[in-house]
């Protein structure tokens, strides 16, 4: 009877050990959606252009836009809007300008653009609320979340 008990025991234990682990992956997934807006509501002027059809402000024609673009004074701190790890820091005079993209796992990733400074690097690991960047001028900084 005791024999029978005790793989009882171990069987539950092991069922319990799981429903820990199942937990913790899915509070490890909770914290890596980007969840916040990369700026501070009280350095956000407008939202300059959200997700969608628009007009391309330079090309002058109907294209997609996958992501939101703030307006906010030049140097306002940009934050990671969910964990992850950045996966590329890069510097451009075209296109998105300078501009990070953060790997959240699970398959969200989010690009954040028109920057002026960089306070993380490639490979390193961000939390939610961390100040990834600085905003630039010239263009809205711009926040685009892009799954895989």
């Amino acid at each position: 009877m005791t024999d029978k008990i005790r793989k009882r025991v171990v069987s539950q234990s092991k069922s319990f050990d799981e429903l820990i682990e199942l937990a913790r992956r899915k509070e490890d997934m909770l914290r890596s959606i980007p969840a916040i807006l990369p700026i501070s509501n009280k350095d956000l002027t407008r939202t300059a252009s959200g997700y969608g059809l628009r007009i391309h402000p330079i090309y002058k024609i109907i294209k997609f836009h996958y992501g939101m673009d703030f307006t906010a004074p030049s140097g306002t701190d940009v934050y990671a809007t969910g964990n992850g790890v950045v996966a590329a820091v890069l510097r451009s005079k075209r296109g998105l300008g300078n501009h990070i993209i953060i790997n959240h796992g699970y398959g969200d990733s989010t690009v954040y653009a028109h920057l002026d400074s960089f306070n993380v690097r490639s490979g390193q690991k961000v939390e939610r609320g961390w100040t990834a960047a600085g905003s630039g001028w010239g263009a809205a900084p711009a926040w685009a979340r892009r799954p895989r």
